[in-house]
């Protein structure tokens, strides 16, 4: 199902992905949360209907000031919430400093893994991504969330804009 807004939460019978990108010191932290469905009519070479990936929820963590990390507790938090809403299938991170994180959700229950982005993973990845945009099989929602910042106050997370201008560069 597209949508104009993130997913507060999944669907009772739907498989969902995410992936976490920690953050360096001065870097956003980001998660992203797709699930595949098939194309009704659409056949790939292997005779089997051709998936299409949905973007359901992303989130970006801002540093509160340079060389300030991102409080990895906070991220933790957030994805355990949103393991209530969604049914996982996996929970990757990029390598870069993830393994607590890691620790704490497989000890929830959760399946996460830690992903090395080498040149061949990542040639691998951008090849799909490559053709997913191409043939038009990746949709994102396309409004901006508003959410409760620390101190109460609501703010616009800007995180369809941030990760349009990550996939450009």
């Amino acid at each position: 199902m597209e949508r104009s807004r993130r997913a507060s939460d999944g669907a009772p019978m739907v498989r969902y992905f995410a992936h976490l990108d920690p953050a360096k010191s001065s870097d956003y932290y980001t998660l992203v949360i797709c699930h595949a469905e098939p194309m009704e009519g659409v056949m790939g070479p292997d005779g089997k209907p051709l998936q299409r990936i949905i973007v359901d929820h992303m989130h970006v963590w801002r540093p509160r000031g340079k060389n300030q990390p991102i409080n990895s507790d906070e991220v933790d938090k957030y994805i355990l919430s949103l393991a209530t809403k969604f049914k996982f299938a996996q929970i990757s991170y990029d390598q870069w400093n993830s393994q607590s994180s890691i620790t704490k959700l497989i000890n929830h229950g959760l399946n996460a893994v830690n992903k090395t982005f080498d040149m061949k993973y990542k040639s691998s990845i951008y090849g799909e991504l490559y053709e997913l945009f191409n043939d038009g099989r990746i949709f994102f929602y396309n409004i901006d969330s508003i959410v409760e910042n620390s101190k109460g106050e609501t703010e616009e997370l800007l995180e369809v804009t941030e990760c349009r201008k990550q996939f450009i560069n």
